[in-house]
């Protein structure tokens, strides 16, 4: 404290008063220079405000825009004030440092700048601006964000790869080459404060088809109706997004036969050829070809029924053509059962048929009748009693028949005749002697040795 001797002057008069004393008391200015240990900084980062050389018990208090914001005490050394990042605002923000030791205040701004950044937040959604295309359609395709928030100094960066370090480019929207694959691309956001998570977006291109390596039926080299269904399959290739098996019956791809691997159709009645092919979304392959080949069966023509006298001959014939077989029957009474055209020679009314075996294994056949006239009759009885009438059992035709061969048997199953090349001759006795068989009824066996059915019957003699 400082005591003065102090007087008073009147201006109006120019008069002093008397001399009195007067004590003046001389309060300390707070002494502080201001600094901002963190002059940048990001949300969700306290800022500090360093007071460099604090006196001791002298109170300080941070202010922004006139709103306290933080205080502290001095002990004498650097005094750290800390400012929560919810009491700045983005970008620039002025403390104001007020000092008071209790008797004075000061007011401190100079070096009291914080800036305060703001973070990225990653975006909502990445899309393209073409998704399932084919190879080709587009030479560009954009890519682009929805949502999130580019942070302090940030930009939205795309990479190839999900770690990151391929870098394609920058921007919403960014536009690139057109993938030849199917491809994810990434993009984040970086600034000053971070960088966000990536956002993957993929472009998804259809694959073509490619064509089977082969395609066969199931059945083939058949004869004509042989088969009433053929089993259509390919292998190899490979179905493209959309793509089925399209089988056709034309080179030309307009009549569809139907669809799916192993496709069952109706047997075709002639060789043919089915072409399939793999369609889908992106491409139709070239077509693979199925061969059906169909063997056909002989077109018989064969010469018409006809009629001879006995021991005539018939000419017979069938179609003939290279490669073919020929089986008739019954071959006894042919000249020749392995020939399109034998000559026949039958002792009685006969059917003969000719199967007819083509090249390639297919049959067919056909019948004609050749009617005998005159044929061989056997009489039941005769009466050999040396009348000079009906003395010898008779065979009509059997001179047409040289060797045949006749047994004679009685009623117990004894053999009581037999001979070869029968004339006509059997008088009714025993062998070869001249001993006279009772009379009655006897049996016989005709074999005419050409291919026909043994004759057989009975025969009596009466005297």
């Amino acid at each position: 404290m400082l005591t003065v001797s102090v007087r008073t002057r009147n201006t109006t008069t120019s008069c002093f008063s008397a001399w009195a004393d007067a004590d003046i008391t001389a309060f300390i200015v707070p002494s502080a220079s201001l600094a901002v240990s963190d002059d940048e900084v990001c949300e969700g980062t306290d800022a500090v405000v360093t007071i460099t050389t604090s006196e001791n018990l002298v109170d300080y208090e941070a202010f922004i825009g006139g709103t306290s914001v933080a205080t502290g005490t001095g002990d004498g050394s650097n005094l750290n004030i800390t400012i929560d990042d919810a009491d700045l605002a983005l970008g620039n923000n002025t403390i104001t440092l007020i000092a008071d030791n209790g008797d004075c205040q000061i007011t401190l701004t100079d070096n009291g700048l914080v800036s305060l950044s703001s973070n990225s937040i990653a975006p909502t959604a990445a899309v393209s601006s073409q998704n399932n295309f084919c190879i080709g359609d587009f030479a560009n395709i954009s890519l682009s964000y929805s949502g999130g928030n580019l942070g302090t100094g940030a930009v939205a960066t795309w990479f190839s790869d999900a770690s990151m370090t391929s870098v394609i480019g920058a921007g919403s929207p960014l536009a690139i080459d057109a993938p030849m694959t199917t491809s994810t691309y990434y993009v984040s956001f970086s600034g000053v404060c971070n960088t966000t998570a990536a956002v993957p977006v993929t472009v998804t291109l259809n694959s073509e088809s490619v064509a089977p390596d082969s395609a066969t039926p199931d059945k083939s080299g058949y004869c004509e109706g042989d088969e009433t269904k053929v089993t259509l399959s390919y292998t190899g290739g490979d179905m493209g997004d959309g793509a089925q098996a399209q089988w056709y019956a034309d080179a030309s791809l307009t009549t569809l036969m139907g669809t799916g691997n192993n496709l069952e159709i109706n047997a075709p009645a002639m060789t043919s050829e089915y072409y399939v092919v793999l369609s889908g979304v992106c491409n139709t392959t070239p077509a693979v070809v199925a061969s059906v080949e169909v063997n056909h069966v002989p077109d018989l023509d064969i010469s018409p029924d006809t009629t001879i006298g006995f021991g005539a001959n018939a000419n017979l014939w069938t179609s003939n053509e290279t490669g073919y077989s020929y089986a008739w029957t019954p071959a006894a009474t042919l000249s020749n059962s392995e020939i399109y055209n034998p000559i026949a020679s039958p002792a009685e009314t006969t059917e003969y048929t000719v199967v007819v075996t083509s090249e390639h294994g297919c049959i067919a056949e056909k019948t004609v009748i050749v009617t005998v006239e005159g044929e061989i009759v056997i009489n039941t009885g005769f009466t050999p009693n040396d009348d000079g009438y009906n003395e010898t059992w008779v065979i009509e035709q059997i001179e047409f028949f040289g060797e045949n061969d006749v047994e004679i048997y009685n009623r117990q199953g004894v053999l009581v005749y037999k001979t070869h090349a029968y004339k006509n001759d059997w008088k009714g006795t025993y062998m070869d002697t001249d001993k006279k068989l009772p009379v009655g009824t006897y049996y016989f066996l005709l074999n005419l040795n050409d291919g026909t059915p043994i004759y057989t019957g009975s025969v009596t003699i009466i005297k």
